[in-house]
């Protein structure tokens, strides 16, 4: 038996007889969102299992986790079978859903699997989703494109983005183990795959389900689903100076409120005016899904061989999971989440100006870095966040080293 698939099969028994890692839904009341929102994990505890399952998606036998390959559809099955042990439902009747094929996107004919699950409420099946994601592919060896170098080695991805995966997989054990209350919104996980082929599986997914006109009687075969909001992970395993950049709070008026709460888990929100296009948000965004991405920023080891699990945060990449599950559950609750208009999206305005000495991305697959209209939580002030006045700053000379990749470890 080949590796990958002896560690696959292990994982999915490990997960079929729910073991500590993957609780089995509960019946415990909902308590307040002010009380810990991760039953009764301790911080360390938290740590512990996010790097456990890093271990295995970050894992040479994957192969660096490329779309269309054997390890690609081996992390989704080792999603599923998590997602299954958990309680959570198949959505439309299973949890991997293949797409791609010949003929579905340019130099690109490999088939791929997004992977999706969903809680229902008592708001009924129509209501619009809640979707929190995170893509699970990766580069493979890098010879499918996307590698800083050196290519024909495994690019194991840990920080991009099996930190995201994981996350997610941890909100889908501690929502399984404290519920959301019956009357919020249904959330909707979804891994997805091709990320690095150019939001494959998130494109497909919004082209197939969101944007879909329902004008035919044949199109009726394929419902449409709405989606009131997203939170996006990815690449959030390199929490640095307790800094975590947060895109899309000016999509919509209920964003921002939320993240006073990382102060509490003494993180630093550093709120992004502009919109990253280059990661999975970006579809839904295009369809005016107000969005979150959270992201610990670019590094040396960005899209290259040495971005393993060693190289990670795992203390910062609790907390992260720890703030994710509050922003959640205050999404999944929330009255409302109106999407803002473009004159309420234009760049935040510092006061006063603040130097942040770190990557942010504007592009994340080619990896380019550009600081621009950077604005942290504790600079706001309502008139700040409505005039439309901006700043912007260049990223240092080493900055731009490092984002190009000469820069060492």
């Amino acid at each position: 038996m080949p590796l990958v698939l002896l560690l696959l099969s292990l994982a999915e028994a490990d997960a079929a007889t729910g073991s500590s890692r993957v609780p089995q839904p509960a019946a415990i009341a909902s308590e307040s969102l002010a009380s810990e929102s991760l039953a009764t994990d301790s911080l360390a505890t938290l740590a512990a299992d996010l790097r456990r399952d890093i271990g295995f998606l970050a894992s040479d036998a994957l192969s660096g986790r490329g779309r269309g390959t054997e390890g690609g559809f081996a992390t989704a099955a080792f999603l599923a079978g998590h997602l299954r042990a958990a309680g959570w439902e198949p959505f439309d009747g299973a949890y991997r859903h293949e797409f791609g094929g010949r003929g579905f996107a340019d130099r690109d004919d490999r088939r791929m699997q997004n992977v999706l699950a969903v809680s229902r409420t008592s708001r009924g099946p129509d209501d619009p989703y809640l979707v929190v994601s995170a893509h699970y592919d990766h580069v493979g060896d890098g010879l499918m494109g996307g590698s800083r170098g050196p290519r024909g080695l495994v690019h194991n991805g840990a920080d991009d983005n099996a930190s995201g995966t994981s996350v997610l997989l941890s909100l889908a054990r501690s929502l399984a183990a404290r519920p959301l209350p019956p009357t919020a919104r249904p959330v909707l996980l979804a891994f997805f795959d091709g990320e690095e082929g150019g939001l494959l599986g998130s494109r497909h997914f919004v082209r197939e389900r969101l944007a879909r006109p329902t004008t035919t009687p044949e199109d009726t075969a394929v419902a449409p689903v709405a989606v009131a909001a997203l939170l996006n992970l990815d690449m959030v395993g390199m929490l640095k100076d307790d800094r975590l950049f947060v895109y899309g709070a000016s999509t919509s008026p209920a964003m921002a409120t939320l993240l006073p709460a990382a102060h509490e888990l003494a993180l630093e929100p550093v709120l992004l005016a502009e919109h990253c296009p280059a990661s999975d948000h970006m579809p839904f965004f295009e369809q005016k899904v107000p969005y979150l991405l959270l992201h610990t920023g670019l590094h040396e080891t960005y899209h290259s061989p040495r971005d393993d699990a060693d190289r990670l945060n795992f203390e910062g990449l609790a907390r992260i999971a720890r703030l994710s599950d509050r922003l959640v559950r205050s999404l999944a609750t929330a009255r409302a989440i109106p999407f803002a208009s473009e004159s309420e999206q234009l760049p935040m305005r510092r006061r006063p100006p603040a130097q942040v000495d770190t990557l942010t991305p504007d592009r994340l697959l080619d990896g380019a870095a550009l600081e621009r209209g950077i604005v942290r939580t504790q600079d706001l002030t309502p008139a700040d966040a409505s005039d439309g006045s901006s700043t912007s700053d260049g990223a240092s000379a080493s900055d731009r080293t490092r984002a190009a990749g000469t820069g060492q470890p």
